[in-house]
């Protein structure tokens, strides 16, 4: 490739993002993205389809958006971001029929693709793990998925979910040997390590979760303060609780069954 559509990418990015000293142009950075996917450059042809996806400059077009996520997986040197793109987009059934196991080959063929800062790795590790977790219930094959989306991408989602399924599905081996109650103490305990961090990034959901799991324990003081943050980011189940513990003073002993939360973000 010759470096003249190089170039028009880049202006094109740079009037997108407003950055390297050129000013905020959605217009130009159209008129640019759309040149430079006609000279062949993969990742200009990924920003129109996340263009048409969101409808934040145009009007939203998930046909028009899947159609350049698809040229762009089809043009070399492919855009992986394409790929975790068109994951989504037959995850949701945006602009294409739904389709889990094309979603989950995608999301597999960039995973495959490796990782580095830029990469989508740590979302599709992420997407692989609620395909396993809410599709085929095979919560031993998302445990170790949600933790690399955790551990490589710090995605809150991924650290809530590790908590869930600590809580509910998933025994550590270092904790097979403990007594049935032990065990759940300390399943518990790793759970909360989890929600800890999922909460500390703003994720309402694990602030009600830590909420939740210190009333069992009877730790009212600490688990109103993590449930009246959530209740305070608009997390509904965190106000009904509040409401429920501030009509009773046996709140230590209500317990609401946990679900995953599927908040993925672009």
């Amino acid at each position: 490739m010759t470096q003249e559509p190089i170039n028009t990418y880049n202006e094109a990015y740079c009037y997108y993002t407003g950055t390297n000293g050129y000013p905020l142009n959605y217009g130009r950075a159209m008129e640019k993205f759309n040149a430079a996917a006609q000279l062949g450059v993969s990742s200009a042809m990924n920003y129109l389809g996340v263009i048409y996806l969101e409808g934040k400059i145009v009007k939203q077009d998930y046909s028009v958006a899947t159609d350049w996520f698809f040229k762009a997986a089809q043009t070399e040197p492919v855009d992986i971001h394409s790929m975790y793109n068109l994951g989504r987009a037959y995850y949701f059934g945006w602009g294409v029929p739904k389709n889990i196991q094309t979603a989950k080959e995608m999301f597999e063929r960039t995973i495959a693709a490796g990782k580095d800062k830029s990469s989508p790795y740590s979302n599709c590790c992420y997407m692989l793990g609620v395909i396993h977790t809410e599709i085929y219930k095979n919560y031993k094959e998302a445990y170790p998925l949600f933790c690399e989306a955790a551990t490589s991408g710090n995605i809150p989602e991924a650290w809530h979910n590790i908590g869930w399924l600590l809580e509910n599905h998933i025994t550590l081996s270092s904790l097979k040997n403990y007594p049935e109650r032990e065990r759940t103490v300390e399943r518990d305990k790793c759970a909360r390590d989890a929600y800890e961090k999922a909460a500390n990034l703003g994720y309402a959901a694990s602030m009600d979760a830590l909420g939740r799991l210190n009333l069992k324990y009877n730790q009212k003081q600490t688990a109103r303060q993590w449930i009246e943050k959530a209740a305070k980011l608009g997390f509904e189940r965190a106000q009904k609780r509040l409401r429920l513990l501030d009509s009773t003073e046996g709140g230590s002993l209500w317990e609401m069954g946990s679900s995953l939360i599927n908040m993925f973000k672009k």
